[in-house]
């Protein structure tokens, strides 16, 4: 699964000569604050190329949940005179928080889905902490794969009775970029649990 979300996205960044990889350097010590200053630098470089005629900045966030320590790609992108996003989560919990604070935002799109190769519906595995069992980062751990989730065994106690299955909807990002008028990309991030 992992393979073919990774060459799914290769495929839609080929369009624009464009490669992901993975920023190792981000999964160290402190990869919330390493991660922060890596696009902050390069938004910064990106806002020093563009000209005024073109101060446009496009970008598309698979896995938008936004939780403390979270990066906010809106207040970055804001930055630029021009902006516009897609911001893609298969949570209904996470798109509920996005629409409440950029539903007004008709430069912000909002797509509740999983990000699939084929586009074809799919099961999203989370926990459940109605009952507040864990603490609140349990909230953004859900994942296409069940045996991600299982993968925390060892930290979340009997976790493995907790897990809530969701049928959600799916989406290529073709599909995703095309719905949402985006031809090019200045930025894609992923944070899919188990699949970035």
């Amino acid at each position: 699964m992992k393979n073919a979300i990774v060459q799914a996205a290769n495929r839609a960044l080929a369009r624009i000569r464009c490669r992901a990889t993975r920023f190792w350097k981000a999964c160290k010590e402190s990869p919330a604050t390493e991660l922060r200053l890596s696009l902050l630098h390069s938004i910064g470089a990106l806002r020093l190329r563009k000209t005024n005629a073109d101060a446009s900045f496009r970008f598309l966030q698979i896995g938008a949940l936004e939780m403390a320590g979270h990066i906010e790609l809106v207040v970055l992108a804001r930055q630029f005179s021009e902006y516009r996003g897609i911001l893609v989560d298969a949570q209904s919990s996470a798109v509920g928080r996005l629409r409440r604070k950029y539903g007004d935002d008709e430069k912000i799109d909002i797509v509740h889905a999983a990000v699939t190769g084929d586009g074809k519906d799919a099961v999203l595995y989370s926990i459940d902490n109605s009952d507040g069992r864990y603490r609140r980062w349990v909230e953004g751990l859900s994942s296409l794969s069940k045996e991600h989730i299982l993968k925390f065994r060892g930290q979340l106690a009997g976790v493995e009775n907790r897990i809530v299955e969701t049928i959600v909807k799916g989406e290529t990002i073709a599909s995703i970029l095309e719905a949402g008028g985006i031809e090019s990309l200045d930025l894609f991030m992923i944070d899919a649990e188990g699949h970035d």
